[in-house]
């Protein structure tokens, strides 16, 4: 049998490079172009940042879009009959297990919500909403929230009366002793902190009128 010679890499790749398809062949393109235009520059397929691919629902907006636009509508019903609609560019939602960051383009999601803050983005701006407990969907570039009960900024008891109610709640959380009396401290201690948030974005901007 006759014993093939091993090929040099150098020439071996000069064998099967002509062969394959350009598209294959890292910069063989980006030659031929540079030979037929000089100083013409080859951009990246689009939706290729820095060789990872970037959807919608990764970077949040189509390509060349602002972000900062209010195009996400938030809606927040309860059963009092509370019903708010605003514009926003950003959410940021109380969920069970962390904070659930929203932005145009996410995908569709219902997750429950816990007694806490929402912030919103609206005209460059964060604004406070407090909840109390829930559920929110997302949807199309809607977010709706169902919940027991919210709060607008307007309606935030002011920094004094909501540390106070904090303090009271944390010792009724200590002093508990029953598992139904923990989950009523436990809420009212969230309630509070969201409230503390709340007033203490409010003290920056000023209280919502």
């Amino acid at each position: 049998m006759r014993r093939l010679r091993a090929l040099p890499c150098a020439a071996l790749l000069g064998v099967l490079l002509p062969a394959l398809p350009r598209a294959f062949v890292p910069g063989l393109q980006a030659r031929a172009g540079a030979a037929g235009a000089p100083g013409r520059r080859l951009r990246p397929p689009r939706g290729l940042r820095g060789g990872v691919h970037v959807g919608r629902a990764a970077s949040g907006a189509d390509e060349g879009e602002d972000v900062s636009v209010d195009r996400i509508m938030l809606k927040v019903y309860t059963p009092e009959g509370e019903n708010i609609q605003i514009l926003t560019s950003q959410i940021v939602l109380p969920g069970v297990e962390g904070q659930l960051g929203i932005l145009r383009g996410h995908a569709p999601m219902l997750a429950p919500v816990t007694t806490g803050l929402v912030r919103y983005k609206r005209q460059g701006k964060w604004n406070p909403l407090v909840v109390f407990g829930g559920y929110a969907s997302v949807e199309s570039n809607i977010v709706t929230i169902l919940c027991t009960n919210c709060e607008k900024a307007a309606d935030v008891p002011e920094a004094k009366e909501v540390k106070a109610a904090l303090e009271k709640a944390t010792a009724e959380l200590s002093a508990a002793k029953t598992r139904k009396d923990r989950l009523s401290a436990i809420d009212k201690v969230r309630a509070a902190s969201a409230r503390l948030q709340a007033t203490a974005m409010l003290s920056g901007s000023g209280r919502a009128p």
